[in-house]
């Protein structure tokens, strides 16, 4: 009989052990759960300036290379999209547009998706980054004065 009692007792530790950690795990998974659904760039783009629905973005792989996209939004999902006019797809987030354009051998390496998509078809206007994040807005390419002698 005691060495039933000590079975149950170090069940019922096992069991409490058991739910703590359930209880940590659905805490961790809650967690991780907020994080994904932190709003996409290309979403906030639109629910601040709702104006730029239809108006053009220009992605920059390099400095004299860039690829147009337009701003769309669906009423029914609420959700922005973005048109790639190189290859007549709709995206739904910027990241994915420029891993769609990488995917087909458009160009090399990774971009960052904020800094190199602008709103004009010169890398020196404002970028998608500058909008969202003013604060620590540190531009992509870097300005640099030359001179021919």
């Amino acid at each position: 009989m005691v060495n039933n009692k000590k079975n149950i007792e170090a069940v019922i530790i096992l069991n409490r052990n058991f739910i703590i950690l359930i209880i940590i795990n659905f805490k961790q998974t809650d967690n991780l759960v907020k994080w994904h659904k932190k709003v996409e760039a290309l979403q906030e783009l639109m629910n601040i300036q709702s104006d730029f629905k239809g108006k053009k973005v220009y992605f920059f792989s390099a400095l004299d290379k860039y690829f147009e996209g337009v701003l769309l939004y669906n009423v029914k999902e609420k959700k922005a999209y973005v048109y790639s006019i190189k290859n007549g797809q709709k995206y739904e987030s910027f990241s994915k547009w420029i891993t769609g354009l990488k995917k087909q051998g458009l160009f090399k390496g990774d971009r960052s998706a904020l800094k190199t998509i602008f709103l004009e078809s010169s890398p020196t206007s404002k970028s998608i980054a500058s909008i969202l994040r003013k604060s620590d807005y540190i531009p992509y390419w870097k300005p640099s004065n030359c001179a021919n002698i």
